[in-house]
């Protein structure tokens, strides 16, 4: 494993192919990493799995194949920091190694408490979702910082960052996860530049009692039927 001591802010952004720059992607890093003032983290999981494969395959020992495949993966990584240094934001490469690749990210970002956490996470047809689904849950239930599943391409331009609220605190959820919520997507929107929305997702009978009117509250804003 390659990484290094992070004594500044960062934000980790998931590399899955170190050799193709996704400049979209690359984009929104930087544009969150300019307005956090944090560096970049670029991570690749190296996989152990396909060391053993090319291993068995004859092309030289697991030792071997590791080192290669750590060297390969650092080399493309270093072309991605390369452009994040051009647009602006500061960059170090890491290269992790085992499987599967969501637990080694987990054990990172545990060790090392960035900021935020980017994932490249493009949407896909409703059965390309529940196969892919595995990774992302693992993510969302392990990795200890805010985590943004990075969809769709092309630059945030002053986006809307949503941030769902439950001020009645239905189903055990605290008062505490709200503010942590609303704090971080604050941070999120201050970043890039945008607008941040409370959302709270009433039924029509919650707080009215009568049926078909909207939830309304003395709060600044507006109550909207679903």
């Amino acid at each position: 494993m390659r990484t290094r001591s992070h004594a500044e802010p960062t934000v980790v952004v998931t590399v899955k192919d170190p050799h193709v720059v996704d400049r979209d992607y690359l984009a929104k890093a930087v544009a969150l990493a300019r307005g956090l003032d944090c560096r970049l983290a670029l991570v690749h999981v190296a996989s152990s799995a396909h060391a053993r494969n090319v291993a068995l395959a004859g092309r030289g020992t697991a030792r071997d194949v590791r080192s290669w495949l750590q060297e390969d993966a650092l080399l493309g990584l270093h072309r991605w920091a390369a452009r994040a240094v051009e647009a602006g934001a500061g960059a170090t490469p890491v290269v992790l190694w085992g499987w599967p690749e969501s637990d080694q990210l987990v054990r990172y970002v545990v060790r090392t408490r960035p900021r935020f956490v980017l994932v490249r996470s493009p949407a896909r047809r409703p059965l390309g979702r529940f196969f892919k689904a595995y990774h992302d849950w693992e993510l969302l239930r392990g990795v200890p910082a805010p985590l943004l599943l990075v969809r769709e391409a092309g630059p945030w331009r002053r986006p809307r960052v949503v941030a769902a609220v439950d001020p009645l605190h239905d189903h055990e959820k605290t008062a505490d996860l709200d503010e942590r919520i609303v704090g971080t997507a604050a941070e999120v929107a201050a970043a890039l530049g945008g607008a941040l929305h409370l959302v709270h997702a009433a039924a029509r009978t919650g707080l009215t009692g009568v049926p078909g009117r909207p939830a309304t509250s003395g709060a600044a804003g507006r109550a909207e039927p679903v």
